[in-house]
Formats: C-alpha cells, sequence, structure tokens
C-alpha cells in the first residue's frame, strides 16, 4: 500500500517508483533508436510516457479540483515551466549547429522545425512533413512530435477534469471511459486510411494518455479499489511481461498504434496498479537511486538522445555500432544531466525567471521553444 498512502501523505504527490518507470520508458527509446537489435520495440517507450502523464496529470487536477485551488493559469504555467527551458535550449544548441552542418535545404527544414515548437504543433508539422524516418538524418527536431501529443493534451485535459468535476466521481469514470473508447475508435479508423495521422495525431493517441487518467480517477478510492497482495503480484508479472514483450518482440514494420499499442499500454496500466498497492520486489528495482536519477533526468536525456544520433549520422558515423552507440549514450547523459541541473531545474524551481511576466516573455519569443500560444489560452 506504500506507493498510494506516500502520494496522499507528501504534498508534492511525489513517489520515486515513477521516476524509476520513467527511467526504464527512456532507456528503451534511447536504445532503439541506437539501433539495438534485442530491443526492435523500443520506441512504445513513448506510449509508457502517455500513460505515465496522463496517471500524473489526472491526479494532480484532482487533488486540486477537491481542494479548490486549481486554476487554469497556474496549472499552465508549471507545465511551461517543467517542458520549456530545456526545449528552449535544445532549440538554440541544435540551430546553432545546424547553420554549420546542414545543408541548405535541410537548415530551411530545421528551420520550420523551429518555429513549430512555440505553437504545440510539432507533431502535426511532421505528419505534413513526411514518414517518420525519412531523411531523418536532418531532422534534428523529429522526436518532439510526441511533446506536441502532450502539450495538446494538457491544454485541453484540465478542461475535460473542470467539467467533470461538478459530477459524481462515477460518472466522471463513466466520461473518461467514453473519451477513451472514441480516441481508440479513431486510432483504429485511421490506421488504414492513414497510419501517419494515427501516429502523429491527438485524437488517435489520447485514448492512452485517457488510460493513465482513467487509472488515476480509480485510484481516487483508494483502499476500496486496490488489488489484493496476491493480485497486485499478478498484475506486476502481467506488466512486466508485457513491457519486456512490447521492447523485444514488436518492431517498426508492425502497423502502430493500431491494436499492437494495447501491449504497452495495458501492461504500463497493470504496473501501475501494482506500484499503487506497493510490490516490494518491483517497487525496490525501480527506487533504486541511479535509476530514480535517470528518471529525473528523463525528459531532458529524450530531448538530447536524437540530436546528437542526427548530427552522428551528418558526420557519416553509424550509431548503432558499439563504439559510436556508446559515445552517444554517455554524451546524452551528460548533456541530459547537465541541462537538468542548470537550465531545467532552476527555472521550474524559481531560482531563475522567478516572475510569471519574465517566463511568458522568454515564451513569446518566436521560435526558441514551446509554449507560446499558451500566454494566449490562459489570459
Amino acid at each position: 500500500m506504500q506507493g498510494t498512502h506516500d502520494a496522499a501523505t507528501n504534498p508534492s504527490g511525489y513517489r520515486s517508483e515513477l521516476d524509476g518507470f520513467r527511467a526504464i520508458a527512456v532507456c528503451a527509446v534511447l536504445l532503439y533508436h541506437l539501433g539495438v537489435e534485442w530491443i526492435p520495440g523500443g520506441f512504445t517507450g513513448v506510449d509508457v510516457f502517455f500513460v505515465l502523464s496522463g496517471y500524473l496529470i489526472t491526479g494532480l487536477l484532482r487533488r486540486e479540483l477537491a481542494a479548490e485551488t486549481f486554476r487554469y493559469r497556474t496549472f499552465i504555467l508549471r507545465r511551461i515551466r517543467r517542458l520549456s527551458p530545456a526545449l528552449l535550449f535544445l532549440c538554440a544548441v541544435t540551430s546553432v549547429i545546424a547553420v554549420c552542418l546542414l545543408l541548405p535545404r535541410h537548415l530551411v527544414a530545421h528551420a520550420d522545425a523551429i518555429w513549430v515548437q512555440p505553437l504545440a504543433l510539432q507533431n502535426i508539422h511532421y505528419l505534413i512533413d513526411g514518414e517518420y524516418f525519412e531523411g531523418s538524418a536532418s531532422k534534428t527536431l523529429l522526436h518532439t512530435w510526441s511533446l506536441g501529443v502532450e502539450e495538446q493534451f494538457y491544454l485541453l485535459w484540465p478542461i475535460v477534469m473542470v467539467l467533470l468535476s461538478r459530477y459524481s466521481r462515477r460518472i466522471a469514470i463513466a466520461s473518461t471511459v467514453a473519451l477513451l473508447l472514441l480516441s481508440f475508435a479513431a486510432n483504429l479508423v485511421l490506421m488504414p486510411l492513414s497510419p501517419k495521422a494515427a501516429f502523429f495525431l491527438l485524437p488517435s493517441r489520447a485514448w492512452e494518455l485517457a488510460t493513465g487518467g482513467l487509472l488515476a480517477l480509480v485510484h481516487e478510492g483508494r483502499e476500496q479499489s486496490l488489488p489484493s497482495e496476491n493480485r497486485a503480484r499478478a498484475l506486476a508479472s502481467l506488466g512486466v511481461g508485457g513491457l519486456v514483450a512490447s521492447f523485444c518482440c514488436l518492431d517498426k514494420t508492425m502497423p502502430f498504434p493500431g491494436w499492437i499499442a494495447v501491449l504497452p499500454v495495458a501492461a504500463t496500466t497493470a504496473l501501475l496498479m501494482a506500484l499503487s498497492s506497493g510490490v516490494p520486489t518491483v517497487r525496490r528495482a525501480l527506487c533504486l537511486r541511479p535509476v530514480v536519477y535517470v528518471g529525473q533526468i528523463s525528459y531532458a536525456l529524450y530531448l538530447w538522445h536524437w540530436p546528437i544520433i542526427a548530427i552522428a549520422r551528418l558526420e557519416g558515423l553509424a550509431p548503432h555500432e558499439p563504439r559510436t552507440a556508446l559515445l552517444i549514450g554517455a554524451l546524452s547523459f551528460v548533456l541530459a544531466a547537465a541541462s537538468h541541473r542548470w537550465v531545467e531545474s532552476p527555472i521550474r524551481q524559481k531560482r531563475v525567471l522567478a516572475g510569471d511576466g519574465q517566463l511568458l516573455c522568454l515564451e513569446h519569443d518566436p521560435g526558441r521553444g514551446e509554449g507560446w500560444p499558451l500566454r494566449e489560452a490562459i489570459g
């Protein structure tokens, strides 16, 4: 029971095992992009992130709504502080490198990718731009499509939660299930029509985030909704097995998301349910200090690893070769740690740009990061 009680008694709601979960997800993505053969489905780490994000954000929103402390403007500003600093820094660094290394046509493409960042339209940009890996060596910001999906979700989901807060928890759960099923249906309908659209767009991806949100709603009942110890162990086994199968058995030749995405989403949900009941072995593994630290820098690590891989390819290196992969991995971790410590954390903790006005002025500068249109949304 420790996991849920930690969240309930800790004012920040922090649960270290969830950072450990993030570490597993980001390492899967990193190894996949490095071409590690035994993890051909590592791209599903993004789906794990989606479920975790939906779970944590929904829990936060419901707690604030219950305490009558929720403010949309404050929520959005927190998202900006969480997501923007590292992305702004990444955009600046990659722009300098792009000027030095990219051919003119690739430089124009990079500039186009930069200006969509503050509009939270990265996923739509890359949907229009072509296939995911077509010309990927010159697309240093290709991976930010997933940020577009999350940012769009963060703009809309609080409104849904505010509307549902007027009704009972049972109605909120039923409504979330309905929204989840509608999104999943959109995913299935789009797959034969346009697999790219199903992959990149929020309507066909929202069910993954909503699955995490649904679990957060279910967990509001705490003791009533938590599985027994034996059931929690079974869920943990199913979750771990499902994630291993997702990472090791799926590959990019399979139609995705479609029905296949149910596997990583269900596995993540099962493991979250087990962790909320406190399965000691799994929880201890995820709470190991190095694992938790990787989870804490996972956002920065996700941001930095792909541009380094793209630049390595531009320089004629093969990221899948062991020495190159080790070098890219090490450099990714170093830059992520530095970015987290000296860029991300100071702004998030308001040691730098403490005033909201300063933060919004930074966001307003077009071409320098994400979140600029949120200023209009929050008034």
